[in-house]
């Protein structure tokens, strides 16, 4: 029977028991006392002899006893690790403030961008823990762990690595994800409308609008842009395909940038550089749109009127022009960009040509210099000298060059082949047409018309359209 002075408790998970001796001192209390004790509760796994052993020393010291005195430990074995997702990527939606301490709501990024082969997550595996054991020897389970679930979706494949599974982007793209899929999309899509709510549009890469692009907000994008609605803004710049379910109108406010081709229902009061074809349903007008393709109108009575048109190759339309003769002209056959660089270099040749005819009145003044000083020049004026000479080459090699790259752009600025001017219906009188630095001047009705223009052809010719 165990010493009556001898109490163990044992907490409530049965995995710790402490030795409690309870009333004055007493010798008799003992290491073997104690063990009789523990063997009545039945106590068997995890008795540490060495803590039974400083406790009854202490307390025949002492000659009290320290209650928390742990002379028995189970084993808790090893715990279970839930398994877990974690993002490698950084969600940004942020508003940032300007220097007057302006919230600018338009230019929050609101998707998050991802290159081909970055790691987008990371599933750590869940690791089922070993069972313990009381302090009674009766085995204890953990649980069973946590998994949660994220399937690959689009363009994101797994690969296995020791302890996780990682989620890998197979393009570059936007990503997304929820707590069940994650996917790549190289399309951006915007459902709605690209404003104050959605935020300015950046992307590399092609982009889908499924409402307008409303006045005052930006999309600027590497690849193509669909738009669903209407474009109301001036400031889209894309390098690729710009296809308008709507129409443009941007109130003259801005320029569209365009590398790709122009489709649209309708443009309308707008500046646009086109480096392509421009497909256009039903009119143009009042706007000034430059193009290195062709002008194309499909619908019946579509109508070209107003502004001022630039195009490399041939339009085609309905109707030019209006009845109240608004001033309506066209530039046709002529590269913008390659007459502006002929432009630009022949202004910088004139420079060049007028620097090279000073540095050549100097070199005249240096001959001179040496031929009456002979040999006697100080090391100084030869380098003076020598910069000179290389200034002046410099010059020559550079003014050689422009009249090089003038010849070639003088060349290739206009359109070498026929170029015309279609008009399935008429042509108004208020239309000029430019071509090659010559303008016709339509003061007459035409009607079903098609104006020829080719190069060393002193008039345009004039046939009947036919369907």
């Amino acid at each position: 029977m165990a010493h009556e002075k001898i109490h163990i408790t044992v907490e409530k998970d049965n995995m710790t028991a402490r030795l409690r001796i309870r009333g004055a001192y007493d010798p008799s209390v003992t290491v073997t006392a104690v063990r009789e004790a523990l063997n009545e509760m039945g106590i068997s796994y995890g008795v540490d002899p060495e803590a039974i052993e400083k406790a009854i020393d202490s307390y025949h010291a002492t000659q009290k006893m320290d209650d928390s005195a742990v002379i028995v430990k189970g084993y808790r074995g090893k715990e279970t690790i839930d398994g877990k997702i974690e993002m490698l990527i950084e969600e940004s939606k942020h508003v940032s403030i300007d220097e007057s301490g302006k919230a600018d709501f338009r230019n929050i990024k609101n998707f998050i961008t991802v290159q081909k082969g970055q790691a987008l997550a990371r599933h750590h595996l869940p690791v089922m823990g070993e069972p313990g054991m009381s302090i009674y020897g009766d085995q204890v389970q953990q649980k069973e762990p946590r998994n949660p679930r994220l399937d690959s979706g689009i363009n994101v494949s797994i690969v296995k690595k020791g302890g996780f599974n990682e989620y890998i982007s197979d393009a570059k793209g936007i990503v997304s994800h929820n707590n069940k899929i994650i996917e790549v999309n190289p399309v951006l899509k915007i459902a709605g409308d690209v404003g104050i709510e959605s935020g300015n549009i950046k992307y590399d890469g092609d982009v889908e609008i499924s409402g307008s692009v409303e006045r005052g907000s930006s999309v600027i994008a590497s690849g193509s842009i669909s738009v669903g609605g209407m474009i109301e803004s001036g400031n889209v710049k894309l390098g690729g395909v710009l296809n308008v379910k709507g129409g443009i109108n941007t109130k003259s406010e801005g320029r569209l940038l365009i590398k790709g081709e122009l489709i649209s229902v309708y443009i309308d009061n707008s500046k646009i550089f086109v480096n392509g074809d421009v497909t256009v349903d039903r009119s143009i007008t009042i706007s000034n749109i430059i193009t290195h393709g062709g002008i194309l109108l499909n619908d019946q009575h579509s109508t070209i009127s107003g502004g001022e048109i630039l195009s490399y190759d041939s339009i085609t339309a309905d109707i030019i022009g209006s009845k109240a003769e608004i001033p309506t002209v066209i530039t046709i056959g002529t590269h913008y960009e390659r007459n502006k660089q002929v432009v630009e270099i022949s202004r910088e040749l004139d420079e060049t040509k007028r620097e090279f005819e000073r540095l050549t009145d100097e070199m005249q003044k240096m001959k001179l210099f040496i031929q009456r000083m002979r040999n006697k020049i100080t090391e100084e004026k030869r380098e003076e000298f020598r910069l000179k000479i290389q200034e002046y080459t410099q010059t020559k090699q550079l003014g050689e060059k422009l009249e090089k790259d003038l010849k070639e752009l003088r060349m290739t600025r206009f359109n070498p082949a026929e170029v015309t001017i279609t008009a399935r219906n008429i042509i108004y009188p208020g239309v000029q047409i430019h071509y090659r630095g010559n303008v016709e001047k339509i003061t007459a009705p035409l009607t079903k018309c098609v104006i020829r223009f080719r190069a060393g052809q002193e008039k345009p010719e004039i046939t009947a359209f036919t369907e």
